[in-house]
């Protein structure tokens, strides 16, 4: 039951997160050029590299080795002194090498970036927020919902307050934008170890250390392969192009990602429902299959209606010289579609245990070949190239991860079917690049008329194979979705 509740409200803060992104965006791109937008954004994602190596996994210590030292407290506080007086040792070894190695690191991962104050606040804003997130992990792992949510909203209250501040005030515009982050990371520190100082000993035991490294390391480089995946399509864009197209890329990455929200959250409902059906002995796969269709149906309907009004949303809300950021939605919104079907498949994983440790692998092969079609591509097409990397790598995951995943439990899973479920959609989204231009006000209701169209044609397409359980799909994922807010309800 706690679980259940603690996952509500993760999903919530996740919610908050996201909807605070959005709503900050007109004020950002009204005050700062695509050239400064794009600057933040590409520190921030430097800044997302560099804590990984800062974290190397430390999280998965916690989550895996509290349990073992919590039934004595003495030895609690010794292992947690340790986790965290060797995090603060092992962060500044990486800042001093980071610093040292300056001129060899950074032109590589921001070509054209100054090192001072840009890349310094890059390395000060990882060094800082790994501590934290550190932190945030022992609270999930304590299964402490309340105090996880209320200090990580507090954290993104003074993060973004003290950057508005900062841009509007003081108009110190991109430079007060990270500058913001990092003041709010220095504070969340200061918090941590004034909350934990009467709750750990701080010193250094090797044995806790030695089992600590045997723990990071797969986590280390699972998290690099994901950032690769996600983040290495801005800095190639600033090194190839400028960087005043990763802050228009940005933009559309980031109205895109509303489809990866949607995947992410229906898969943390979707998940125990699969787990519970491969439980059952005379278990039904057809159920599995069809019901995973119709989500990826649903999936794909959502990067639909992403990828039609996102432009006008972009003319009507955002800075002109914004606008094309709209071009990467449709490519971006369905390479997340690609990413929801992974999941399907990343469960079978988890079902068998013993074969979880194969993930990895699959997503370190998927982001080499991110990085090389952005290579590949980005000079012939641009942005819209980047955006292009992204879907075919996700697309490919999927694949490999589908074929990997048969060899181990055969569910029936027909991806052809799957592929015709987002390509249909896919199409019909690419109507947005007819050279026609409408005012946006013209362009919305034109925009529903012909998503209505689009939506009935589907219904038609499918309707031999769905339309019998159309209603029972429906209830399903109602079901899904509802469980864990009853239980919620139920244990307030």
């Amino acid at each position: 039951m706690k679980v259940i509740k603690n996952s509500t409200l993760y999903l919530s803060v996740s919610i908050i997160q996201s909807f605070m992104s959005f709503l900050l965006l007109p004020l950002y791109t009204s005050l700062l050029s695509t050239g400064e937008f794009g600057l933040t954004s590409l520190i921030n994602s430097v800044a997302g590299l560099l804590s990984i190596f800062f974290l190397f996994g430390s999280q998965s210590v916690v989550s895996r080795l509290y349990f073992e030292h919590s039934q004595d407290q003495e030895k609690l506080k010794r292992f947690l002194g340790t986790v965290f007086l060797s995090k603060l040792i092992w962060n500044l070894v990486i800042a001093s090498v980071l610093l040292l190695g300056r001129e060899y690191i950074f032109p590589i991962i921001g070509e054209g970036v100054a090192f001072y104050p840009y890349m310094l606040i890059a390395i000060g804003m990882a060094f800082f927020s790994s501590i934290f997130q550190l932190f945030q992990t022992l609270q999930q792992t304590k299964q402490n919902g309340w105090r996880y949510s209320v200090v990580q909203i507090l954290y993104l209250l003074l993060n973004n307050g003290i950057s508005v501040l900062l841009l509007v005030v003081f108009k110190l515009r991109a430079e007060g934008i990270i500058l913001g982050t990092l003041i709010a990371d220095i504070v969340m520190t200061i918090y941590v170890f004034s909350s934990l100082r009467k709750r750990i000993h701080f010193g250094i035991s090797k044995e806790i250390v030695k089992d600590a490294f045997g723990f990071s390391w797969p986590i280390f480089l699972h998290a690099l392969f994901g950032w690769a995946m996600g983040s290495i399509n801005k800095l190639i864009l600033n090194n190839l192009v400028s960087i005043d197209t990763v802050g228009i890329y940005t933009i559309g990455f980031t109205i895109a990602g509303i489809v990866n929200m949607v995947t992410v959250a229906l898969n943390r409902s979707y998940t125990p429902w699969f787990f519970e059906k491969m439980k059952k002995e005379k278990r039904n796969n057809e159920d599995i299959v069809i019901f995973s269709e119709f989500i990826v149906l649903m999936y794909s309907i959502v990067a639909l209606i992403i990828s039609l009004f996102g432009r006008e949303v972009i003319a009507l809300v955002l800075s002109k010289s914004y606008f094309d950021s709209w071009r990467v939605i449709p490519f971006l919104s369905f390479g997340y579609v690609f990413n929801g079907v992974y999941f399907f498949f990343v469960n079978i994983f988890n079902y068998q245990k013993k074969s979880v440790k194969l993930v990895p692998l699959y997503t370190l092969l998927s982001a080499l070949l991110n990085t090389g079609f952005n290579y590949l591509l980005i000079p012939r097409f641009g942005i819209i190239g980047s955006a292009l990397s992204s879907l075919l790598a996700m697309f490919l995951l999927s694949l490999i991860t589908y074929f990997g995943s048969k060899r181990l439990l055969n569910i029936k899973y027909n991806y052809l079917r799957l592929l015709g479920l987002i390509s249909i959609p896919a199409l019909f989204s690419l109507v947005v690049f007819l050279p026609i231009n409408l005012n946006s006000w013209v362009a919305l209701p034109l925009n529903t008329v012909y998503l209505c169209v689009v939506l009935l044609l589907i219904y038609w397409l499918t309707k031999k194979r769905y339309g019998d359980s159309y209603v029972k799909q429906y209830r399903n994922l109602k079901r899904v979705l509802d469980r864990k807010f009853q239980h919620y309800r139920k244990n307030r």
